[in-house]
């Protein structure tokens, strides 16, 4: 079943939110059946674009510097082919939440939220907007990336892996905004690590150096 809200607003700092469905007999206008349904409170998708740093083997290093680019050569012919040492703008974000187990993966077809805009390396993550889920759900994205500078200079469209999402569940501490608690800080911008993803040049980033460590 389909269910149009979108006449019923609802603020974003509501807690403990609950649905119920009331199946109504036509000929006696009584109702006959209840269904009932708990869903998150409501849950943001932010994207955050850290293309402009690399980690590599612990540390990190500014995205098209020397070091980083000499770090991407393996055999020193001036052609990075370890990872992408370079900067991107990224625009055209889509992405698409979706029933655990039952997974739908985020296109220009097929989403939940989209950013045609472009999200700058560096700048403040973007909240793309607040949904009402199951508790535990899936997730992904799909994007175009740019190169700031160096190869490739073309514009390319890179789809993530499908994430396990975490809804917000009836909050109490308080960050400054809404009642969220355990929010990710990345760089100065707070975002929701059960909806979101931070857009890296490379992967497992934050297992290896850690997004609190990244120098300005």
């Amino acid at each position: 079943m389909v269910f149009d809200l979108s006449a019923a607003s609802l603020p974003v700092i509501a807690t403990d939110v609950k649905m119920n469905v009331y199946y109504v007999a036509d000929a006696t206008q009584k109702v006959y059946a209840i269904g009932y349904r708990d869903p998150s409170e409501a849950t943001p998708m932010d994207v955050f674009n850290n293309t402009d740093k690399i980690c590599y083997s612990g540390t990190w290093y500014n995205a098209g510097s020397p070091e980083a680019i000499a770090l991407a050569d393996s055999n020193g012919d001036g052609v990075p082919d370890r990872f992408g040492p370079y900067a991107h703008t990224i625009k055209d974000i889509f992405a698409r939440a979706s029933a655990t187990g039952s997974t739908s993966p985020a296109s220009a077809d097929n989403f939940t939220f989209s950013s045609p805009t472009v999200l700058t390396a560096g700048s403040a993550s973007r909240r793309l907007g607040f949904m009402l889920t199951d508790y535990d759900f899936s997730y992904n994205f799909s994007e175009v990336w740019s190169s700031v500078v160096g190869p490739p200079p073309w514009p390319f469209t890179l789809t993530s892996p499908m994430h396990s999402g975490t809804g917000f569940i009836a909050q109490t501490t308080y960050d400054g905004d809404f009642f969220y608690g355990a929010m990710q800080n990345i760089r100065g911008s707070r975002i929701w690590w059960g909806a979101s993803i931070i857009f890296a040049n490379k992967a497992n980033e934050d297992a290896e150096c850690g997004w609190s460590n990244i120098p300005e």
